[in-house]
């Protein structure tokens, strides 16, 4: 037995799944518990149900053999309830927040209990041709244990165990014993009893107690007792500070071996389970008195209720009646499970923690326990659970015993209420079961912190969800990811004509954007006290971006912002280049600009060409090539961008400007004035205060940073791009930016095929640009739109396209930060995943 008094480290239970006769989860397990659900009742009906094996799990012959890279030999090498613990070890770590993949390479063991006995009983007494020495062999526990370990790449111990009703205790108490020895840090536990054909249960009665009866409305007052169900479930137990969810503290465990008790093999020795329930209270610095719950071993038959007597009687000698001790018993509901039995128990309590309350059990007939008084009440109705202490027992008819109490897991957590959207995101196996997942993670989103809970299960391994989906409101995408090679990620930033009146009243809803931009505005109030960044980004004056000042910081401060969300996010660009002003962003992604040092240098470029006060230029899109455009400029106007091989910016000189305008126009060509405030970018009027800009910049004390390969200029041909001027970034590159053409269109040449382009900036300005530069199969988002009503949805909207377009995303890095392991309360994940179970197994395969 561990005593627990000493240890500071807490091992919670963090995830669960099961599967039983009409329920594959712990939520339609829960809601039969609660409607007093006999699950020794099977659709077959009664009696006949165990003779026909009508009284099994869910769907026993369907696997998702290609998830686990199994062949078609493999599975039939493997019986259907063994297949069954894999998919459910599987989910049991996905309830607990957390993806298999997080957990590869890790030092966590592997337990597993089930028992064979009846296989081969079954072999000797029945002579069943399909089973055999070879195909008994191959389906043993060693055999899942392997694949366990393989499949996930646990590095811990590995746990098979042969065994009766206390199986899956001893298992978790051996889980306990290795994480507190430090030989793992987590431990899956899974156990089994299958019915297939009936003849394991058949075989097993029969030598056990010759007869079996079916409903467990009859328990206790036949004295054969001991029905028999299917069940399948897996445990995940890990250290406090690992996890993410924790259902409950496993607060002390102990086991013994009664030896011979003259009483027979089936009667647990009472005295000495007393003596162990004591020890593991104590060890775990509680008193008996202190449990508030008890679910007992129960054996199901009339030969055992004396042990049930003896247990209850230690748990209410000193108890007031007022505080009655809670008793009850899964084998009650769902009948004896030989192995699967207690694990089915405490998956029970957790679910019992995890709703506060406690299901009614189907013990009509506690004369037994009546002596007792009002010291214990049996629940036979739906009854409050208060958050007390757990105890649950167990006894085999070897003579051992398990015993292991409980606490409910009570999160430090605390629900921070906001009006941000919840931008669902999920994988699937198929089209169908994704849907589903959708629909269970949207239903539970608001409850708890399930939500928090369930977006990083979300970032599962294309090779094994290739179906991906997001669901904002009423908005949903589900689409099949056709290659599981990550496609390339590239940044463009717009420039000048992306800024307008309010841009960042939505978004300052979005915490880590308001952050963001508050920092922005504490550096510039040191600068300049007048200039109030706040003020700018929420007036919806249409004068608001009057200056070049304000448009420069409005825009730099906004993408600032939308690369800080995008790296929380975790994603990473491959590539990025930016239009103009936008190579500030560009500077501030590859590290060459800190977030003060891109904000202060959009500022001072701004004063730059305001301070002088030769403002008297002007600036326009036009629907031509470059060459062409070349051809047909005046004096004094300019080409200032190359944004496609049917656009271009033509720059300089006002009059000529509006002048060269109308003559184009009234030729059909398209043009349209861009709002500059006055400016000529990228024009010989931005070259007469080359000299003022730079000095500025200088005063900044910029680093001189060498440019990374990810970064394509704009600002330089290509055949420059090796030169000092070029290869660093530097107050004479951020001056010559504003100086040189833009050349956009050579620098879209290099986004490669199959790309994922992220147009960032206040407004969506280059979408028809990129679409025109870009490759046909080249997916383009942006993340703001001056179109729309509310731009946080549409932030998120394409936060969801970018997850479906195959791309990891952390989205609880967007949302008030949270203490993890969260608490009770929070709805199970389990149930969220769907299997690809078309495939349908030879059921009596072994």
């Amino acid at each position: 037995m561990e005593d627990k008094s000493n240890i500071q480290e807490s091992i919670v239970v963090a995830g669960i799944a099961c599967r039983f006769p009409d329920s594959k989860n712990v939520n339609e397990f829960w809601d039969y518990l609660c409607k007093k659900g006999d699950k020794t009742k099977s659709k077959g009906g009664g009696f006949f149900a165990l003779l026909t094996g009508k009284n099994q799990s869910n769907n026993p012959n369907r696997f998702d053999a290609s998830f686990f890279d199994m062949s078609p030999e493999d599975v039939k090498q493997m019986s259907p309830d063994l297949r069954t613990i894999l998919e459910l070890s599987y989910e049991s770590i996905i309830d607990s927040g957390s993806h298999p993949q997080e957990l590869k390479g890790s030092n966590i063991g592997v337990y597993v209990s089930s028992s064979s006995n009846a296989l081969t009983k079954l072999q000797s007494h029945l002579q069943d041709r399909s089973i055999d020495g070879k195909n008994t062999t191959e389906s043993g526990r060693e055999t899942l244990v392997k694949k366990i370990i393989d499949y996930f790449d646990f590095k811990g111990p590995k746990y098979c165990q042969d065994g009766d009703s206390s199986s899956p205790l001893l298992a978790i108490h051996q889980a306990v014993m290795d994480i507190r020895n430090g030989n793992c840090e987590g431990a899956v536990i899974g156990a089994r009893t299958n019915l297939r054909k009936s003849k394991t249960s058949d075989a097993d009665d029969v030598d056990q107690q010759k007869k079996s009866i079916v409903s467990a409305e009859l328990y206790i007052l036949l004295p054969t007792g001991n029905s028999r169900t299917d069940a399948i479930m897996a445990v995940y137990i890990t250290k406090q500070s690992l996890c993410r969810r924790a259902y409950a503290h496993l607060v002390n465990s102990g086991t013994n071996i009664t030896g011979a008790n003259g009483e027979g093999t089936t009667n647990s020795n009472g005295p000495t389970e007393q003596e162990l329930i004591q020890q593991v209270c104590s060890g775990g610095c509680i008193s008996v008195d202190d449990v508030e719950y008890l679910e007992n071993h129960c054996s199901a038959s009339k030969t055992d209720d004396p042990q049930v007597s003896r247990i209850v009687q230690l748990f209410s000698q000193n108890r007031s009646t007022d505080k009655p001790l809670l008793f009850g018993s899964t084998k009650f509901e769902v009948a004896q499970k030989k192995v699967s039995s207690e694990l089915a128990s405490f998956i029970k309590i957790m679910l019992i923690c995890n709703n506060d309350v406690i299901p009614p059990s189907h013990y009509l007939n506690p004369d037994d326990l009546q002596t007792l008084e009002n010291t214990v009440k049996i629940v036979q109705d739906t009854t409050k659970f208060n958050g007390g202490y757990v105890a649950i027992n167990s006894s085999r008819p070897d003579g051992s015993d398990v015993a292991v109490i409980i606490k409910p897991f009570c999160s430090a957590a605390e629900m921070i209420q906001n009006e941000m959207p919840k931008l669902v995101v999920c994988s699937g196996r198929n089209m169908n079961g994704l849907r589903e997942s959708i629909k269970y993670v949207s239903n539970n989103k608001e409850k708890g912190f399930f939500y928090t809970l369930s977006n990083p299960v979300a970032n599962a391994p294309v090779q094994r969800m290739p179906y991906r989906g997001y669901q904002l409101n009423r908005t949903r995408e589900i689409r099949k990811i056709e290659s599981a090679n990550d496609r390339p990620i590239w940044y463009i930033f717009a420039g000048v004509g992306s800024q307008w009146p309010g841009l960042a009243k939505d978004m300052m809803n979005l915490p880590r954007f308001k952050e963001s931009i508050l920092r922005s505005h504490e550096t510039l109030d040191k600068v300049d006290p007048e200039f109030n960044l706040l003020n700018l980004l929420l007036d919806s004056r249409k004068d608001t971006f009057n200056s070049v000042i304000k448009t420069f910081v409005g825009i730099a401060c906004v993408q600032v912002a939308l690369i800080n969300c995008l790296k929380d996010l975790g994603v990473t660009p491959d590539g990025y280049f930016g239009h103009s002003v936008g190579e500030v962003a560009c500077a501030y992604v590859d590290g060459a600009l800190t977030e003060e040092q891109a904000v202060l240098v959009a500022y001072w470029r701004g004063r730059s060409i305001v301070d002088p006060g030769k403002i008297y230029g002007a600036m326009a899109s036009v629907g031509m090539s470059w060459d062409e455009a070349g051809k047909r400029l005046p004096p004094g106007v300019v080409l200032g961008c190359n944004n496609s091989d049917e656009n271009v910016t033509i720059s300089g000189d006002q009059e000529p400007v509006h002048k060269c305008m109308q003559e184009l126009e009234d030729e059909g060509f398209y043009v349209s004035e861009i709002d500059t405030s006055g400016a000529a970018y990228h024009s010989h009027q931005i070259a007469e205060i080359a000299p003022i800009m730079t000095k500025a910049l200088d005063d900044l004390n910029l680093s001189r940073t060498l440019r990374s390969p990810s970064w394509i200029s704009t600002s330089y041909a290509e055949e420059l791009w090796d030169t000092e001027e070029a290869k660093w970034c530097d107050s004479k590159y951020l001056t010559n930016n504003l100086v040189s053409p833009v050349l956009f269109h050579e620098a879209a040449s290099k986004v490669p095929s199959n790309a994922i382009a992220i147009e960032i900036a206040p407004h969506c300005l280059m979408q028809s640009t990129l679409k025109r530069n870009l490759h046909d199969d080249c997916e383009i988002l942006s993340l703001m739109n001056r179109k729309e009503e509310d731009n946080l949805h549409y932030f998120f909207t394409n936060v969801g396209k970018l997850y479906t377009a195959g791309v990891d995303v952390n989205l609880n890095k967007l949302y008030p930060s949270l203490t993890y392991p969260v608490g009770v309360g929070t709805p199970s994940l389990s149930p969220a995943v769907e299997w690809d179970h078309a495939t349908k197994w030879d059921e009596t395969s072994n």
